[in-house]
């Protein structure tokens, strides 16, 4: 993967006596793989089509991933990139791959063209979010925690799509 990715880290160690920590810096274990349909509005019109042989994180970070991107047009409406990012997402499918110790949250990979979005999948549960089956909705231990880690989703995703649309990394 390219350094392109948004400039956040996981912590692989960190020893809390002395204060340091260090980063995850592999891009971990496929977990799940998935592809991501967007329709005329790509915010709101999302489909996934998950392999059966992805892991149940895989599943919990997918909705999360969906969630996020729901959030997009709430939280950057002011953002003038909005409206092209909006349009060079409508009606495209997304591979996504979801990893188990993965170095970023989320990631974006781009060759010969064709971008591919790679999700730690590790982190929700870590959070203590989970899928209620009786709801087949999430719920976390601790709901800021959920929607915060949403937030986070969103702003990422958002980044990673504007630089795949041609935004430099600082832009």
């Amino acid at each position: 993967m390219d350094d392109g990715g948004f400039p956040l880290r996981l912590v692989e160690h960190y020893n809390s006596r002395t204060g340091i920590w260090r980063a995850r810096r592999t891009a971990g274990d496929l977990c799940g793989e998935a592809e991501l349909q967007t329709g005329d509005r790509p915010f709101a019109e999302l489909t996934w089509q998950l392999a059966d042989d992805s892991a149940d994180d895989a599943e919990l970070t997918a909705r999360l991933v969906e969630r996020a991107l729901r959030l997009v047009p709430r939280r950057f409406d002011s953002d003038p990139r909005l409206a092209a990012l909006s349009k060079s997402l409508s009606n495209r499918q997304i591979p996504v791959r979801f990893f188990r110790q993965h170095h970023r949250i989320l990631d974006i990979e781009i060759r010969d063209g064709k971008a591919t979005l790679a999700v730690c999948a590790d982190l929700a549960p870590a959070l203590g979010v989970s899928i209620d089956s009786t709801k087949d909705d999430l719920v976390a231990d601790a709901p800021e925690q959920l929607r915060a880690y949403e937030m986070l989703l969103a702003l990422l995703l958002f980044y990673s799509f504007a630089v795949e649309a041609g935004d430099t990394p600082r832009a």
